[in-house]
């Protein structure tokens, strides 16, 4: 939650022509994720998504302005390599352990 908390923080700051209410914070877990406790309404699983996105039926932006903002994170992201990923798996691990 408090990584990607920092990721919606980060494409709201890519996206500064727009309203930050406009990106919405959402975890989706796929697989057989299990939660001790309540979910808290942001937190998805995988056959859920789909509903959850028919909520929203107001369109915010234009396609072209979406089209925009896809290219804009692809020349911000970092390289799809096995180093970038070790790098964040070590970057997490030095922040929040485990």
């Amino acid at each position: 939650m408090h990584q990607n908390y920092k990721h919606v923080k980060v494409i709201q700051t890519l996206f500064d022509f727009m309203p930050a209410d406009n990106v919405i914070n959402v975890v989706v877990f796929s697989g057989d994720a299990e939660f001790k406790t309540k979910r808290p309404v942001n937190v998805l699983l995988l056959n859920e998504i789909v509903e959850y996105i028919k909520r929203y039926d107001e369109d915010l932006i234009s396609r072209n302005r979406m089209e925009f903002c896809v290219g804009r994170i692809q020349c911000q992201r970092l390289p799809e390599t096995k180093e970038t990923d070790k790098n964040h798996k070590l970057y997490l691990l030095s922040q929040h352990g485990n």
